[in-house]
């Protein structure tokens, strides 16, 4: 396609070529009716000739126009002049992620890793729950505004172009380094394509490289078929095992053994993070107290010095002396109202009450398979947990039943207690959720709502965590968990 810059596409003349792919240019342009920049993405001529392009291309452009939220392009506007097909979007200040990679070669700290993948997995949460699914995900298709705010463009090209025509023109729907499996069998994929497309994305940014690489686009599609995938720890060992056990799911072969959601994989990646990120320093500033102090003593020391400050130097001696002789003769006093504000008040029949609910002292070992109820679920109050590397689960349910009609819950608190069990400490982090499908020993099992490998966010519980923990070696966890009641 030819240079455009000076054009005019409907109202909307266009100053500056900002790139081009291989299935639309971007020009920056301007709107003089609002006064304000766009950005228009013009879909190349070869992509548009089929007869059912455009009433194709009004229906997406439609479905994409509606999405709002701060991590997706604003589409503002859709057309057609002299037989091109543009989209009319918000024009961002800043560059590609692809160009923050430096050509796919740099790679980022965790916590800027988990804020921008972070940020992706909500919005694509957020337009997979609209029935939109991207299908071209790839760091040229993240933004990075001068902000530091991911922002994902290109939803909807891919369903607007005809696969048969692009085929022809010699190319692929999808970049091959980051397309899944089922994208590579021909298969036109699902929302967890996409998860799989930001696991890719999450694995370069963690390693520096991507997963699958070759000299041509067809052994790199083979490889995300059969290959195995190379071990992000392989390549990076000081990459936490926790994240790369995110990295593992989300890269999954089979769609139904990755994160379902990509809210799941989001939070997941967020725990993940939290669990490993180290300790803050505790010493820095005592390392330099010496130096510190030393400096501080010569400096009173010359001060001393002067015959001008010694009698200010007596005052002070004499009062220090004399408040510490009243503090030394009311000692008893204070004494005496310290431990009658001790002494417990007893409350009035209709004020607060605290109620304990604590299990027997039994020992429950989950250690053979954690996914199974066990037959002494009920009895249950210390329970043997394989650690991060094999996450366990564990159901508390309280009967509150009994409680008289006229009571009010202010608050309610879960607490237990931590003992390492063997000699290695791995870091984790302990979740909570509320439970929304009650467990019946009677008549649950393993299949609908509650099915193996693992609960149904939505269904069997609620997927907004209640509390996020880091897990101590010996030490009691405390969680706050009264917006369950």
């Amino acid at each position: 396609m030819f240079n455009l810059v000076g054009k005019t596409l409907g109202k909307y003349r266009l100053v500056e070529k900002l790139g081009q792919g291989g299935m639309a240019q971007v020009y920056k342009a301007y709107q003089p009716d609002l006064d304000r920049y766009v950005a228009i993405k013009i879909l190349h001529p070869h992509l548009t000739g089929d007869e059912d392009f455009a009433a194709r291309f009004r229906r997406e452009a439609r479905v994409v126009a509606a999405l709002e939220h701060p991590h997706i392009v604003r589409i503002y506007d859709f057309d057609t002049d002299a037989e091109m097909a543009f989209l009319v979007m918000e024009h961002l200040e800043g560059g590609s992620l692809k160009s923050h990679l430096h050509d796919l070669e740099y790679r980022m700290g965790l916590e800027e890793v988990g804020r921008i993948v972070g940020a992706l997995a909500g919005a694509f949460d957020y337009a997979h729950h609209q029935g939109v699914i991207h299908r071209d995900v790839k760091p040229s298709n993240v933004f990075i505004t001068a902000s530091g705010r991911p922002v994902l463009t290109d939803f909807g090209i891919a369903r607007m172009v005809n696969t048969a025509t692009i085929t022809e023109s010699g190319g692929t729907l999808g970049t091959p380094a980051y397309m899944s499996p089922e994208q590579c069998r021909g298969e036109s994929g699902d929302a967890r394509s996409d998860i799989y497309a930001l696991g890719v994305l999450l694995y370069q940014l963690c390693v520096g490289r991507v997963p699958f690489d070759a000299d041509t686009p067809y052994a790199i599609i083979l490889k995300h078929i059969t290959a195995p995938l190379p071990l992000p720890r392989s390549i990076c060992p000081d990459l936490p095992e926790i994240v790369e056990r995110v990295i593992l799911k989300a890269l999954a072969k089979d769609p139904d053994d990755r994160f379902q959601t990509a809210g799941d994989m989001g939070r997941a990646l967020h725990v993940a993070l939290e669990a490993s990120a180290p300790p803050p320093p505790r010493h820095n500033t005592l390392r330099r107290a010496p130096d510190a102090a030393g400096g501080w003593l010569q400096a009173v020391l010359s001060f001393l010095r002067s015959r001008r400050v010694l009698s200010l130097v007596a005052l002070i001696t004499a009062t220090i002396v004399i408040c510490l002789l009243l503090l030394l003769a009311t000692r008893p006093f204070r004494i005496r109202r310290f431990l009658v504000r001790l002494t417990p008040t007893v409350l009035p029949a209709t004020g607060q009450a605290t109620l304990d609910i604590a299990g027997p002292d039994v020992v429950d070992d989950t250690w053979l398979n954690p996914d199974m109820p066990n037959d002494a679920w009920h009895e249950a109050d210390l329970v043997h947990l394989q650690g991060p590397l094999t996450p366990d689960r564990l159901l508390l349910r309280f009967d509150l039943t009994d409680l008289p009609a006229d009571a009010t819950i202010v608050s309610a608190t879960l607490t237990m207690r931590v003992e390492l069990w063997g000699e290695q400490s791995f870091p984790g982090a302990a979740v909570v959720y509320r439970v929304l499908t009650p467990w019946d020993p009677t008549t649950a099992t393993y299949n609908m709502p509650w099915s193996a490998p693992g609960l149904a966010a939505g269904v069997d519980y609620d997927f907004t965590p209640l509390a996020v923990v880091p897990v101590p070696d010996v030490e009691q966890l405390t969680f706050d968990v009264s917006r369950a009641l």
